[in-house]
């Protein structure tokens, strides 16, 4: 299921900020909550001026955890590759429906760049991006008014930068957008996640969140929540519904 909500003065940013600006700009510091983090340390490692914690950096991209965080390991991160282009599907598997088909987000993703149209510039958080830039790349028009920021706490994804959605290392009231697909059943707290988004959102601006209701499980032991179109409202009950319904029926349950 899917749903398009609006946080109810724009903070209008210049255009052709690139995200390495951005970063510099409006990170802040997963410990102390400082703006003080240094992204010109080191290649290997930034600290925050204000608490002295350091944070690896993964190939240009920041690694903002949490200095307590218990269950990800930072090696992990130390020792990941760029991400590889994902394999084709060949065989049967070129007929057969994907679990994660979404007959609505083309269409829903396609009102949000009209809505984004309307702004001088827009800046969008992508919260468990995945391996999604390319599609959602183009699917909201990248261009010189649209900055996008990838994040994901997958040491294989495609992202500018690794973070936990339990304490986006953002500053509050910067995005437009956020969007997040598939993340929300994978969280150990999502009300605390929720409130993350809600508070890097600026006042007006958007969410488009997508989470299961009958997919199988998957991702093993880290898929932990499934929501009803009723609980999905209620779970951003700060948030004016925009729209929102189904992704997809019961026959792609079933495949």
């Amino acid at each position: 299921m899917y749903a398009l909500f609006t946080v109810s003065t724009p903070l209008v940013l210049r255009k052709n900020m690139s995200n390495f600006e951005f970063l510099q700009i409006f990170m802040r510091c997963p410990d102390c909550h400082s703006v003080a983090l240094n992204l010109e340390n080191t290649a290997r490692e930034i600290k925050c001026k204000s608490c002295g914690v350091p944070y690896l950096i993964s190939h240009g991209r920041p690694v903002l955890l949490h200095p307590d965080n218990e269950i990800f390991c930072l090696d992990d991160y130390l020792h990941a590759g760029l991400p590889s282009p994902d394999s084709p599907v060949r065989g049967w598997g070129r007929f057969i429906p994907s679990p994660s088909v979404n007959l609505a987000s083309e269409r829903v993703l396609a009102r949000v760049v009209q809505l984004l149209a309307e702004l001088p510039s827009a800046m969008v958080l992508v919260v468990g991006g995945g391996r999604q830039r390319q599609c959602l790349d183009k699917r909201l028009g990248i261009g010189d008014a649209v900055l996008v920021i990838y994040s994901d706490i997958d040491v294989s994804a495609d992202v500018d930068l690794f973070c936990d959605g339990h304490d986006l290392p953002f500053l509050g009231g910067v995005f437009d957008l956020v969007v997040t697909t598939a993340v929300l059943e994978h969280v150990l707290y999502p009300e605390r996640v929720a409130a993350e988004i809600h508070r890097v959102l600026k006042v007006g601006a958007m969410l488009y969140s997508e989470l299961p209701f009958m997919q199988q499980v998957h991702e093993g032991a880290y898929d932990f929540t499934r929501y009803t179109l009723s609980r999905h409202r209620r779970l951003f009950n700060d948030f004016t519904k925009i729209e929102s319904g189904m992704v997809a029926g019961p026959g792609t349950a079933l495949v």
